[in-house]
């Protein structure tokens, strides 16, 4: 997937979130955390487009089991201007994972990465990470909130 203009406009909306995020206070009852979405391009150079069945199975295989506490992903279509000026457009699938602040998911990321960019002949996956404030608001039985 190549996503030279896309990444342009996603980084302006990202270092405009960073000028702001210093001051991030998490209401009581949240936690501090991030929102990792990256985006898989499914064309290939030479092959068929990513299949369902193969994005399937690579969350069965790669992406669950680094993330069992939970993710969303969703179909995407895709699209950005190619270095001869050309609208290039594609489906994509775009995977969500919320997580409290912490080093130790950025490993799992980068290998959900890599493995997808070998394994489907991809020149990249774009990353956008974005400082939230998570909690659960949990229904409770009776109550007219």
């Amino acid at each position: 997937m190549r996503l030279g203009a896309v990444m342009a406009a996603v980084l302006s909306f990202a270092i405009e979130g960073c000028a702001t995020d210093a001051g991030r206070v998490c209401r009581p009852g949240e936690l501090a955390a991030t929102i990792e979405t990256l985006y898989f391009g499914t064309g290939r150079k030479g092959a068929d487009p990513v299949a369902s069945e193969e994005w399937r199975e690579f969350m069965s295989q790669v992406v669950t089991p680094r993330f069992p506490q939970g993710l969303t992903w969703w179909k995407a279509q895709g699209q950005w201007r190619n270095d001869a000026g050309v609208i290039e457009r594609e489906r994509a699938y775009v995977l969500q994972v919320v997580h409290p602040d912490a080093e130790s998911v950025e490993p799992a990321i980068r290998d959900v990465a890599k493995r997808y960019r070998e394994k489907f002949d991809q020149e990249s996956v774009l990353r956008v990470s974005s400082p939230t404030c998570l909690s659960f608001l949990k229904s409770t039985l009776g109550s007219h909130e």
